[in-house]
């Protein structure tokens, strides 16, 4: 007789898996797997979806030594928002390793993707952020603009947010939000290049397909960290390639998934970069490759990886069924 697999529902994920200290480690330890020759990470199916401005993604992961492997998908559908429906959409699905049974399905709505890629940058801020970080400052003005500035707080005790996104509404909602939450000053501009001025931390978390931070916004002899994680498809793009010619170093999740889809992509396109310089995050996990005296710009390309879901999948059905059994 066939079992029916477990269905971890939207509800309780909301009310049970939330951004704290504790998803920090669960990461690391994802990336530093990375490292091993054994995961398996296929390649993202993307279904763009022109004609209603969405997209929906395919990510999976195995790793032998887990019990399960996971295949997730992810929408974002920005016209929901004129129905007052999640712009996030999806679920992920754990698989029995050995059988292939489905076991688990996880109706989080792109929740724990939010969650795992807001702990990411905050893993990349622990890692590469400068030793001293007052001013952060984000592009971007949605859901995971707001959910790193939270997970920042983890790792930094900044006094100061500049904000900057396409819509000068949105900025200032999320700046007085934000504000209003956390008593830290926050501001919104109406110019990427005034909100990024001074800032030791800059994040971008945009759809955008042009870049919206070159060189010339940058102090190039101050320490300063950019971690970029909008660009996720091969249209998409953050970064001017010059800021790469300034930087001290560059780090990607996964060195052939951010030539695909990231940042590497176009800098390939458009100029020329040694790879062999180009670090994986998985190194610094493992070596505890952190920032150094001598570096000043650092940049952290996050495109997400499948084992990162895999990881947060495995995390949510172990909280589940102890709560449950509980």
């Amino acid at each position: 007789m066939r079992n029916t697999p477990t269905i971890i529902p939207f509800e309780w994920i909301h009310n049970n898996i939330t951004l704290n200290i504790d998803l920090l480690p669960i990461m690391e330890e994802a990336f530093s797997l990375l490292n091993k020759n054994e995961v398996v990470i296929p390649s993202i199916q993307q279904i763009p979806m022109q004609e209603i401005n969405s997209q929906v993604c395919v990510k999976s992961a195995y790793y032998p030594k887990y019990p399960y492997y996971v295949v997730k998908i992810a929408g974002n559908f920005p016209n929901n928002r004129q129905i007052n429906e999640k712009t996030s959409q999806g679920c992920m699905c754990l698989f029995s390793s050995k059988t292939g049974k489905l076991d688990t399905i996880i109706d989080d709505s792109g929740v724990l993707t939010q969650l795992r890629t807001a702990a990411s940058g905050a893993l990349a801020a622990y890692y590469f952020a400068p030793k001293k970080v007052t001013k952060v400052a984000v592009i971007g003005a949605g859901l995971q603009a707001n959910m790193q500035l939270e997970a920042l707080q983890l790792v930094c005790d900044y006094s100061s947010v500049a904000i900057y996104s396409r819509t000068l509404k949105r900025s200032i909602e999320l700046a007085t939000s934000f504000e209003n939450k956390h008593q830290i000053k926050s501001k919104a501009y109406n110019s990427a290049a005034k909100a990024v001025e001074n800032a030791d931390i800059i994040i971008t978390a945009t759809s955008t397909t042009k870049p919206i931070l070159n060189a010339a916004m940058i102090n190039k002899n101050k320490p300063t960290l950019i971690i970029a994680m909008g660009a996720d498809a091969p249209t998409k793009n953050e970064l001017s390639t010059d800021l790469f010619s300034i930087a001290d170093r560059f780090i990607c999740d996964l060195k052939s998934q951010s030539l695909e889809l990231g940042e590497l992509r176009s800098v390939l396109k458009n100029s020329s970069v040694n790879l062999s310089k180009v670090e994986e995050f998985s190194d610094a996990c493992i070596q505890k490759k952190i920032r150094k005296k001598t570096d000043n710009l650092i940049i952290c390309d996050l495109t997400g990886v499948g084992i990162l879901d895999l990881s947060i999948a495995m995390y949510t059905k172990k909280v589940y069924h102890s709560s449950a059994s509980s």
